[in-house]
């Protein structure tokens, strides 16, 4: 900003000079003043740039400050034991119709094994894998028009559901070949 500060007043200066000391330079003085114009805004152009770029600068450096406060942070504190851990919730789920009583079972986890997925026990029978992957089926499958519906979810739960049943046959097989 000095240096356009100084460019404009010398040139000021200039002119004036010219125009008062040497009578002369009054036919010259439109000309120079053209030029003085042109100079002027060339420098009020590059300075208006230089401007620019620094609020540029400035916008970035709020921008990561902003997001270094928004970051969310990572909790350190030791996770309880094993005894002391809350249970999961738990869904019951009604019964089917075919003289069956209702289940308790976990809420689905988007990562984890398959029982986790399903929220049965890892002990859980067929029927009981069949009952929970209805139940959650309903809740997720992009099909059924609610708010809930998740593809993704939905993707899981049946994956989850074929890789239990899948390990319950290969189970009862090398049961029943031995």
């Amino acid at each position: 900003m000095r240096e356009l500060d100084l460019q404009l007043t010398a040139a000021i200066v200039l002119t004036m000079i010219l125009s008062v000391y040497d009578p002369l330079w009054m036919f010259v003085i439109p000309s120079i003043g053209i030029a003085h114009r042109a100079w002027v805004q060339s420098g009020v152009r590059e300075a208006r740039r230089q401007l620019e770029r620094k609020i540029d600068a400035l916008d970035a450096i709020l921008e990561a400050r902003e997001r270094e406060r928004h970051k969310p942070q990572l909790l350190t504190a030791p996770t309880p034991p094993e005894e002391k851990r809350a249970e999961p919730p738990r869904v019951r789920v009604p019964p089917s119709g075919d003289g069956e009583s209702s289940v308790l079972i976990e809420f689905p986890r988007r990562h984890g094994r398959a029982h986790e997925v399903l929220g049965v026990p890892e002990d859980a029978d067929t029927r009981l894998i069949q009952r929970a992957f209805r139940y959650w089926i309903r809740q997720y499958h992009p099909d059924r028009p609610h708010a809930g519906s998740d593809v993704e979810m939905a993707r899981k739960l049946t994956g989850a559901r074929a890789e239990l049943l899948r390990r319950r046959l290969i189970r009862r097989y090398r049961k029943n070949a031995a």
